[in-house]
């Protein structure tokens, strides 16, 4: 069995690299906002397949995000929420969750620094992987999981902004 990273991906892979290139070209909001949305859609599922019915943390942090780029919420009450987020997210165990909460709350974290925003997908390729093949594959199964995650975030990023 492979030890199991927190994140998964490499840096200096060409999606990765490629990833991160487009995401330094978009103004922080836009990049913030596609981010929470697309952490929402993609890791948010794999977080609550386990959902006990009182973990509203997630939930809240992504609402604070979505109240702030709507302007309803200024900055530092939404703050908070995110903090709050990643306290709670810290505690949870099982390892395909853990890194689903981390990828929301990275995601939500971008509305504070862009750097935030890519590592979400670090977090969301251990996230899916996890979920998807189970914890005793080779590090070569996850890496392939990482490197598809990266081009399929790549492809969404482009498609936003082909679509506007």
């Amino acid at each position: 069995m492979a030890k199991l990273k927190k994140m998964l991906g490499d840096l200096n892979s060409p999606q990765c690299a490629a990833l991160s290139r487009k995401m330094e070209s978009m103004e922080q909001e836009k990049l913030a906002k596609w981010a929470v949305a697309y952490a929402k859609e993609r890791y948010l599922p794999i977080t609550l397949s386990h959902y006990t019915g009182t973990e509203t943390y997630l939930d809240e942090a992504i609402s604070a995000c979505e109240l702030y780029f709507d302007r309803r919420m200024p900055l530092a009450k939404a703050k908070p929420y995110l903090t709050w987020a990643r306290q709670q997210a810290a505690m949870l165990e099982q390892p395909d969750r853990l890194a689903a909460a981390n990828a929301v709350v990275s995601a939500c974290f971008a509305i504070l620094t862009v750097d935030s925003a890519l590592g979400a997908f670090f977090y969301g390729a251990a996230a899916v992987a996890y979920s998807e093949v189970g914890l005793e594959e080779s590090d070569e199964t996850y890496n392939a999981i990482a490197e598809r995650e990266f081009e399929a975030a790549l492809r969404a990023l482009e498609a936003l902004e082909t679509a506007e």
